[in-house]
């Protein structure tokens, strides 16, 4: 399989900015988001603060904390691969 070959993938849809996320967290597999309509605050490792904008994409490691928070209603899609994904 090659580091790209996706097998699945999630919509996260805010209609709020208040709307409830993961929380800090880590991911079994390396995780790619799109950020595609509205604009989130993602920290990494309680460190790094990147904003993402519509058509920005980030890259998480597997096992690296990260915290998302919607600054405005969004719509975003997660990819990556194997079963322990979310």
């Amino acid at each position: 399989m090659n580091k790209n070959d996706f097998t699945q993938a999630h919509l996260y849809f805010n209609i709020t900015t208040n709307a409830k996320t993961f929380g800090k967290h880590n991911d079994n597999d390396d995780v790619w988001f799109w950020q595609c309509q509205g604009v989130t605050k993602w920290t990494i490792e309680d460190e790094d603060e990147i904003v993402l904008n519509p058509g920005d994409l980030i890259y998480v490691p597997e096992g690296m904390n990260h915290n998302v928070e919607p600054l405005t209603p969004r719509l975003g899609v997660s990819f990556g691969k194997g079963e322990n994904i979310w």
